[in-house]
């Protein structure tokens, strides 16, 4: 029997309770990122550049992991810091809720954007403990199906909350502003959960209860991972689904002491003394298919990062959306985002992650556009946005991570991991924080005799952008890897077959 593997009995056990705790990080994932997040931040009085700030700080905190890829070396067990990480984390949500309570306004946001750093900061390092934890615990075989279903049971705790949250802060919007007329309300009527029902004046409170929420969904996540089996650590020479890692940067960073020590082995022995940092940094960038990947992550990240903290506020502002309506098309995307994973698997396998890449990157180009062409009285392309983007991107997060594993080697592979989403985290966040700094000087445009706000401005370039990636994406080579047109072909020749096959039964 392979000595750093557990007996199987208690291998099921312990992924059965990393399912568990992924929905209830899941859960709070949904309380505290996406529109909650920046609508707690504008309550607190942000601008252009503290959103810009809101959606880069997550990704700065990226870098940490580098720090943790070479601690990695010399801990035998993950468990501990894991969970330790965990709770520590997530826990501080409600003390950030109660900044507004004690602070003037001026040091409030300022604080609060303070935990925030510490939040990601400590997340992001787990991340890293979490994914080599669970690359030693789910064997190798039943990998991709556990991670599918495990991520369907996230996304399927992440809608209903992500919406009852948007539901229950709209019940606090002021009745005489945007939010509480905001397209939505009329079926929330329905239901006598109209935005604007309870006082705007109590709307600190809600942001109390919706932390609060999280911070205990996360605490007994956390307790479920002190019970969860630990087997004997090995290099992380195995992928983890790629879906997975996104599930770790909500329910990541878990792991505890010991209640099934009796079940584990004996922590390795490792050398206390880890491999200088800098020979570990320089191991992925002697990979030249490596360096071509890491050139389009920076570049296409960087893009992307210039229209994160644009969304939401064009949404609430813009579109006059209330935030149950923003969770709503949310939740569509990540409705579609699961189906398509059923597909895009396979979908590489047979022909390759890189064809797969063009084609969601080059999809991807077009839904800026959607925003460009909305407006309050005509939404319809957002369905399509939302639908395409669940599709489009759950194959971008797929195929570049698996092409990140196929370009490292088993040696050092948690600095590969950590240098990738590190370079991702840094440029996405630099484009991120220039976007909050540069919006306003970006003039308005006349165009056809309709306004075009500056955010439409940078849709229109984010769209050009994208599409000037695929030229950097066009030099990374993989392997084995068919070309767009021969998976397209083959792809549409496979969906007749079974549709006439389904037509003569």
């Amino acid at each position: 029997m392979d000595p750093t593997r557990l007996p199987p009995s208690v291998t099921r056990a312990a992924i059965r309770l990393s399912t568990i705790e992924g929905a209830l990080a899941s859960a709070h994932l949904a309380l505290t990122s996406g529109a909650l997040l920046v609508g707690f931040a504008l309550f607190l009085g942000a601008g252009p550049f503290e959103i810009g700030l809101v959606a880069a700080i997550p990704l700065l905190a990226q870098a940490v992991s580098l720090a943790a890829a070479q601690r990695l070396q010399t801990i035998g067990r993950k468990r501990p810091l894991v969970v330790a990480l965990a709770a520590l984390s997530r826990g501080l949500w409600l003390p950030m809720a109660l900044v507004p309570f004690v602070l003037p306004a001026g040091w409030a946001l300022a604080v609060t954007l303070a935990l925030f750093l510490m939040t990601q900061a400590l997340l992001s390092y787990g991340n890293v403990a979490w994914n080599a934890w669970m690359a030693d615990l789910v064997p190798e075989r039943i990998r991709g199906r556990y991670f599918g279903r495990r991520n369907l049971v996230l996304t399927a705790v992440f809608v209903p909350v992500a919406i009852s949250g948007g539901v229950f802060l709209d019940l606090f919007a002021d009745p005489s502003g945007t939010e509480a007329v905001a397209r939505g309300a009329s079926w929330l009527d329905l239901l006598g959960l109209a935005p604007g029902r309870w006082p705007a004046e109590m709307r600190p409170w809600a942001f109390v209860g919706l932390f609060g929420a999280a911070a205990a969904a996360a605490l007994v996540g956390a307790g479920l991972l002190s019970r969860q089996a630990e087997p004997l650590s090995s290099s992380v020479s195995s992928s983890v689904s790629p879906s997975s890692v996104s599930a770790s940067s909500s329910s990541a960073s878990s792991a505890s002491s010991s209640s099934v020590s009796s079940v584990n082995p004996k922590p390795e022995t490792l050398d206390p003394k880890p491999p200088p940092f800098t020979s570990l940094a320089r191991l992925p960038f002697r990979d030249r298919s490596f360096r071509r990947l890491l050139g389009f992550t920076a570049f296409f990240w960087f893009v992307n990062g210039f229209g994160a903290p644009l969304w939401t506020p064009f949404m609430l502002h813009d579109l006059r959306m209330n935030f149950a309506t923003i969770g709503f098309f949310t939740a569509i995307a990540n409705v579609a985002g699961i189906v398509a994973l059923m597909y895009w698997g396979g979908i590489m396998d047979r022909f390759g992650n890189r064809p797969a890449l063009i084609l969601c990157v080059a999809a991807t180009s077009l839904h800026p556009l959607c925003y460009v062409v909305a407006t309050p009285d005509f939404i319809l392309p957002l369905y399509w946005d939302a639908i395409s983007s669940g599709i489009a991107w759950k194959g971008v997060e797929l195929a570049a991570f698996n092409m990140m594993l196929g370009a490292s080697v088993s040696r050092g592979r948690e600095m590969y991991f950590a240098m990738f989403v590190t370079v991702q985290g840094i440029c996405q966040a630099a484009g991120s924080v220039l976007a909050g700094a540069v919006l306003e000087l970006i003039p308005s445009v006349t165009a056809g005799g309709h306004l075009f706000t500056n955010a439409q401005v940078v849709f229109v370039g984010l769209t050009l952008t994208r599409l000037a990636s695929l030229l950097l994406l066009r030099r990374v080579r993989e392997e084995g890897s068919t070309g767009v047109r021969g998976m397209l072909r083959a792809t549409m020749v496979h969906l007749r077959e079974r549709m006439f096959t389904g037509a003569a039964k």
